[in-house]
């Protein structure tokens, strides 16, 4: 897979999970009795259900572009992005999908990226300021599965609010990782030799 390939659909995913906080932080607007409290919670499901789904089936697109000597990475690449995708089919089809168990999903998700993130940073052979701000995201990401944990026994309406701050910050971060690809791959080849 092309260089502009990648960073065309990492992009669109950056957009795309945006456009899926910002339709959470509206649903949860409009929770504002009984009977949208039900409707809301029901879209709210479906939506990060279709958004985990849709991460899920671009994860293993890109695991095409893995070097082959990672194997022991893909593999829990693979894994990760396949419990994504088998959790996204439960909330989108199963009667006993819930927000509280959609919190608790997206915290044990969470929980494993910053891990994984953590894990980056600590092996990765680059400049210390990447190294730190991986770091950084990898505890924040933390932060969220703590807080998606505490909030599932909540009110429907702030779990929704906390979901759609991880939504955002999960955009966010693909949109750096572009910028970051981007930049590392595309503007050092543009410049002038001297």
């Amino acid at each position: 897979m092309s260089l502009a390939t990648r960073v065309t659909m990492g992009t669109v995913h950056g957009i795309a999970m945006l456009g899926v906080g910002l339709a959470l932080i509206y649903i949860r607007a409009a929770m504002t009795n009984a009977v949208f409290d039900i409707f809301g919670s029901l879209c709210a499901l479906l939506l990060v259900a279709a958004s985990l789904l849709f991460s899920a089936m671009l994860d293993w697109i890109y695991a095409a572009g893995i070097a082959p000597h990672h194997r022991t990475e893909l593999k829990w690449y693979l894994l990760l992005s396949a419990v994504s995708g088998a959790g996204a089919l439960f909330f989108a089809v199963a009667p006993s999908a819930s927000i509280r168990l959609l919190c608790c999903f997206i915290a044990a998700h969470s929980l494993l990226l910053a891990v994984a993130k953590l894990r980056l940073a600590r092996h990765w052979k680059r400049t210390i300021r990447e190294k730190i701000v991986v770091t950084l995201l990898g505890c924040i990401t933390a932060c969220f599965a703590v807080v998606l944990v505490a909030i599932a026994n909540g009110n429907a309406r702030n779990a929704i609010a906390v979901l759609a701050a991880y939504v955002i910050f999960v955009g966010m971060q693909v949109l750096l990782y572009m910028v970051w690809l981007y930049r590392a791959n595309i503007v050092p080849a543009a410049s002038p030799a001297h």
